[in-house]
């Protein structure tokens, strides 16, 4: 599968994408890599480590609105080194969009010492009792193959 194919992601199986909402808000969901800071509405998967440097830590993270009836997918890239890694993302098809599509995030430097996220579009989403949204994003570093995130999971439990 070509990374440089977002459309081949849509047919993927439902169920993968990060997803953020910072403070209420959305974030530009541009497909460029930003600077954030994080709050209490983000809940993020386990970080994973590059195969290819072990200073490059990504994640997907599901970030809920200030009302919880939106979300915005977001693959989180940190660069623990000290020289610069050209970095993309795909925001995975997921349950919250329906699965009909994957978010393509630029090619960009990540200096060392920094981290950047990656929005993808806010969506409306359902916060029903027991209702979980299960997300994942690849992150490809220096034209290596794409890495896959570990699943970001939000939602609530029924009492």
């Amino acid at each position: 599968m070509k990374f440089s194919r977002v459309a081949q992601f849509a047919t993927a199986a439902a169920g993968s994408l990060g997803l953020v909402f910072a403070s209420g808000s959305s974030a530009n969901a541009s497909g460029q890599w930003q600077t954030f800071t994080t709050n209490s509405n983000w809940h993020c998967g386990v970080t994973s480590i590059s195969y290819l440097s072990q200073n490059i830590h990504f994640q997907t993270c599901i970030i809920s609105g200030g009302k919880g009836t939106a979300a915005q997918a977001a693959l989180v890239v940190s660069n623990k080194g000290t020289k610069v890694a050209n970095i993309r993302g795909l925001v995975e098809p997921n349950t919250i969009n329906g699965g009909v599509a994957g978010f393509a995030c630029d090619v960009a430097p990540l200096p060392g010492g920094q981290r950047r996220a990656c929005f993808a579009p806010s969506v409306p989403y359902s916060k029903w009792c027991g209702m979980k949204h299960e997300v994942h994003s690849e992150m490809q570093m220096n034209n290596g193959v794409p890495e896959r995130t570990f699943q970001a999971t939000y939602g609530t439990d029924c009492p």
